[in-house]
């Protein structure tokens, strides 16, 4: 009887911990930074809107992170994209589903009026890949997607480093 009692209490303690994991709720250190200015982005490539897809990508991510995002704050966060590069790497069915985007950049956090800038990550290459269910429209490429989808992964490598960096 004992041995059943203590079967069915692990049983119950498994299904909580498994509720618990599915629930999808992760567990982030508090971030370093409070709040935080988005400088200036400067896009040196032929790639159009790169900075504008890159701010607004990067202010969702921060906010994720619990950062605040406001003009004029102590801690900035700006940088340039230099170059990126689009190389298809896979093709079904008449259409490429797989993308290698690298991009080269300089980004730099500062902290405070007078800190010295931190610099955070680059170069980087981001592999994109597409379901065979993507429904794209016609008039915008999987190309494009590609890069939006990059640019999104950049964001989010940059606030990772932003909200972790002491």
């Amino acid at each position: 009887m004992r041995y059943l009692n203590r079967i069915r209490n692990l049983l119950a303690l498994g299904a909580a911990a498994l509720m618990l994991l599915s629930c999808s709720y992760v567990i982030r250190p508090e971030p370093a930074i409070k709040s935080l200015s988005i400088g200036t982005l400067d896009n040196r490539t032929h790639e159009p809107k790169l900075s504008d897809t890159l701010r607004e990508e990067l202010t969702r991510e921060l906010v994720q992170r619990s950062i605040i995002v406001s003009e004029g704050l102590d801690s900035e966060l700006d940088g340039t994209i230099k170059s990126i590069e689009v190389t298809p790497l896979a093709e079904k069915g008449g259409s490429i589903v797989k993308f290698s985007v690298n991009i080269q950049g300089d980004f730099n956090l500062r902290k405070g009026t007078e800190g010295q800038p931190i610099k955070l990550v680059t170069p980087l290459s981001y592999l994109v890949t597409f379901g065979s269910d993507v429904p794209l429209d016609p008039l915008y490429s999987m190309r494009e997607e590609a890069v939006r989808r990059a640019i999104a992964d950049l964001a989010s490598d940059l606030a990772a480093a932003a909200a972790l960096e002491r």
